[in-house]
């Protein structure tokens, strides 16, 4: 339940995110342009830290000292993800000089010197960032991958189309974010129904909602290919609502998937692990869809690219899912797995 009630907010944050995007771009405010949809972080981020402070009761591991928290650990983890990130954001567009090169080639360095560091914390008695143990449990590094797959391959699809509608068709901002307001509505409605099956059906949800993904983005590369979108966009909305539909089944399983097997000590970095995977997934699929969408030859080329993009990102997230199939079908049976039996 508590699941499905995050993909649901979820749902309904990102159709009013882009409903107020388009109208800020299309107000253009102090002459910003794009840029003003920052503007949108700063109300949001004071009334949320107003409503953590009146309505979220602080909580503390049980075994957590009070001077626990591995700021060494979190500088760490910024240098792989950094090293990562960086190239790939300005590489394409520089004509990958020899710096991106080597920071590519620095990652699993600087991952290992992280790898190395929780090591060394833990043996110390003191809490590391990541519990180590998290990555004895294959069902929760799995959800990991899954989570990093799905969102990369939400984010590719959600940078292709407003570019193909925009730039390609010739609508406005906030046409574009009124075709994606449908896509979040079926998506928070689907979530509110899978949540409740996610434990019983597991791997099957999955299943159904990246097949659905695929039809969907079948059905969005036929109207994007039939020629007439520039009189009107809503030839896409078939397409985008089978995959608000597709995603409703799959966000509740992955997050679930990963979380099931974690024991009450280690939800604080299991938590913090798996919104990294989604922040990681969605940075990396904003940043790849944005290398296909500069360097493609026209809209046709772009949104072409990012579907097959985003339709191989599904399939590997299935094909993910299947690989711990057998501990989630199991859930069906009633069976109780421990921390060592979901490995």
């Amino acid at each position: 339940m508590a699941l499905a009630a995050f993909a649901i907010i979820s749902g309904i944050a990102a159709t009013v995110a882009q409903i107020i995007g388009g109208l800020l771009i299309t107000a253009d405010l102090f002459g910003l342009g794009w840029r003003s949809i920052f503007l949108v972080n700063v109300p949001v981020g004071l009334v949320a830290l107003a409503a953590a402070q009146i309505w979220v009761s602080e909580s503390r591991a049980p075994e957590a000292d009070r001077h626990s928290l591995d700021m060494i650990g979190v500088l760490l983890l910024l240098l792989p993800l950094g090293s990562l990130t960086a190239p790939l954001t300005l590489g394409s567009e520089q004509g990958w000089p020899s710096w991106s090169l080597v920071s590519l080639a620095l990652v699993p360095l600087l991952g290992g010197l992280l790898a190395g560091w929780l090591r060394r914390r833990q043996s110390m008695g003191r809490a590391p960032l990541v519990e180590l143990s998290l990555l004895t449990k294959r069902r929760f590094v799995a959800g990991n991958l899954m989570a990093m797959l799905f969102y990369a391959s939400n984010a590719a699809l959600f940078v292709a189309l407003p570019v193909f509608v925009q730039s390609g068709l010739g609508h406005s901002p906030l046409t574009s974010g009124l075709l994606f307001a449908p896509l979040a509505l079926v998506f928070s409605a689907t979530s509110a129904w899978a949540g409740d099956l996610t434990a019983r059906h597991g791997y099957g949800l999955v299943a159904v909602g990246g097949l659905l993904l695929l039809a969907a983005y079948g059905c969005l590369a036929l109207a994007a290919s039939a020629g007439n979108l520039q009189i009107s966009g809503w030839p896409l909305l078939p397409g985008l609502i089978l995959a608000g539909t597709g995603m409703g089944f799959v966000q509740p399983t992955i997050s679930y998937t990963a979380l099931e097997p974690v024991a009450p000590a280690e939800v604080g970095s299991a938590s913090g692990v798996l919104n990294t995977s989604f922040e990681l997934g969605y940075g990396l699929g904003s940043v790849v869809a944005g290398m296909f969408s500069f360097s493609a030859a026209g809209v046709a080329e772009t949104i072409a690219g990012c579907l097959y993009l985003t339709s191989g990102l599904v399939i590997l997230m299935m094909v993910t899912s299947y690989a711990c199939r057998q501990p989630i079908l199991s859930l069906r049976t009633g069976r109780q797995w421990s921390a060592d039996s979901a490995r």
